[in-house]
């Protein structure tokens, strides 16, 4: 999914960053953790850090499935899903 979005395209022209997890390989636009075995200081802080962001980003999707039940199970999330008597 990622190869084919424009989202190297959009992050390039407007000079903004991606944080991914350590899943998506480090690319000019995307941050990902330092993966070394030995880590230096900066890199376990720089870690740390980034760390923290990744945590309150998985509590708000958390928060879009506990309000809003609807999203939780895929099957409510197909277009034009016929209404069942």
């Amino acid at each position: 999914m990622l190869r084919s979005s424009e989202i190297e395209n959009i992050t390039s022209h407007f000079g903004c960053f991606l944080y991914g997890d350590q899943e998506y390989p480090q690319r000019s636009w995307l941050i990902t953790p330092c993966a070394d075995a030995e880590l230096t200081k900066d890199q376990r802080q720089f870690n740390m850090e980034m760390n923290k962001g990744l945590v309150a980003v998985e509590w708000n999707f958390g928060s879009v499935v506990r309000y809003w039940k609807f999203f939780e199970f895929p099957s409510n999330m197909k277009v034009f899903k016929p209404p069942v008597a």
